[in-house]
């Protein structure tokens, strides 16, 4: 039995948007979702963070692509990170116009793989870490960097540019991918997703029923939730690729990190 959560990040910005985490506990293949919580201030998930034990499926870029780290001159992931705690928002968000005044505005794929999009967008099917419109991600991104590095300095490991797991560990994770996997729109209910998956017979997820109010945001942290808790067995080992991590994401991995999906 272990605990698992699930965190959706839409308010980084302003927390009182919408910033909540989902909590877990996963006895087998059953998946009790406990509570969720709305954060005021983005040192609320910081501390709900450190004072936990377990994996966090993060919905939010932990890394910008190759192109990026050339433009700003990071030599590493570690570099980004500290880079950008060093920065101001205006002064982190300035440098990236000037990198990228053209933002890459539709979703990535694999096969013809934009500059600013990482392997892993294109694997999932997701946007560029530098989009700015509907909705911009570079804001976003500036916070969640930070809160990577701080929460790095505090002993939290994170995927896959950690060797292994440690007590705490986060994973990137894309909730819509869930929905549209199964044809559903994000409006739908948590219930109705539940049964989805259930019927795949790999996990049964127990939600309370006054959970059927909850914002989107509060959803999203909820599926990130679920997502951590059907992909688990990615932590027999960090450094083995595994079945459903291409090649180029694989070796791009250390920079630009991995999307966990939903197989």
């Amino acid at each position: 039995m272990q605990t698992v959560y699930g965190c959706d990040f839409s308010g980084a910005k302003d927390a009182s948007k919408g910033l909540f985490y989902a909590e877990g506990l996963l006895d087998g293949h059953v998946l009790r979702v406990q509570r969720v919580q709305q954060c005021d201030d983005r040192l609320d998930l910081y501390a709900a963070i450190i004072h936990s034990e377990g994996a966090w499926g993060m919905d939010f870029p932990f890394s910008l692509p190759q192109a990026a780290f050339e433009a700003l001159g990071a030599g590493s992931w570690e570099e980004l990170l500290a880079w950008t705690a060093g920065q101001t928002r205006a002064d982190f968000l300035a440098r990236l116009q000037e990198a990228f005044p053209q933002s890459h505005e539709v979703k990535c794929s694999l096969e013809q793989l934009h500059p600013q999009c990482r392997a892993a967008d294109g694997a999932a099917n997701s946007y560029s870490p530098l989009k700015q419109y509907n909705p911009g991600l570079r804001s976003m991104v500036y916070s969640a960097f930070k809160l990577l590095h701080y929460l790095r300095k505090q002993g939290v490991t994170v995927y896959p540019f950690d060797q292994k797991p440690g007590r705490i560990r986060l994973y990137e994770v894309y909730p819509s991918q869930v929905w549209s996997r199964f044809g559903l729109k994000r409006a739908a209910s948590l219930q109705e997703l539940a049964h989805h998956i259930q019927a795949e017979g790999t996990l049964q997820i127990e939600i309370p029923g006054d959970f059927a109010d909850l914002p989107q945001d509060g959803k999203d942290a909820v599926t990130a939730c679920m997502v951590m808790a059907h992909m688990l067995a990615v932590e027999e080992d960090w450094t083995v690729k595994p079945d459903w991590c291409g090649e180029l994401e694989w070796e791009r991995r250390l920079q630009e990190g991995l999307i966990l999906p939903y197989v």
